[in-house]
């Protein structure tokens, strides 16, 4: 049962990407929005919002839609590195964004996009002792 309403939330968030037309990000972010009072846990429309959030700087927001979706989906580690890279670049919360960056790594020891925000994070400390 959770298979299929997973499904069908896809295809609602495929629906809305497509009829929010090229750049009309703000009947995607309706649409979206409509779909998670549907669907409140839908990880994939929560990444894809937290995306738009974080374009238009709203990075509060954002971080709120981010941590509901590791919370849906804690094994993702593309969301944990993507919340990680927000609390990093945007919010300036390394320690918070390292504790994230565990996460990422105790799923996948490989992940490219944590490795290189994890190389960010060691220039920027060694810039800052010498």
């Amino acid at each position: 049962m959770a298979l299929m309403l997973h499904h069908h939330a896809l295809e609602q968030l495929r629906t809305a990407e497509g009829s929010a037309g090229e750049g009309d990000v703000s009947a995607l972010r309706r649409e979206l929005e409509r779909l998670l009072q549907i669907y409140p846990d839908f990880s994939p429309a929560l990444d894809r919002l937290a995306g738009l959030l974080e374009e238009a700087g709203e990075s509060q927001s954002a971080l709120r839609c981010r941590l509901r979706a590791v919370k849906a989906e804690p094994c993702n580690a593309d969301l944990w590195a993507k919340l990680a890279s927000l609390q990093y670049r945007r919010l300036g919360q390394t320690r918070a964004a390292i504790q994230s960056l565990k996460q990422v790594f105790a799923i996948d020891v490989a992940h490219g996009e944590a490795a290189a925000l994890v190389a960010d994070i060691e220039r920027a400390a060694s810039s800052h002792l010498g």
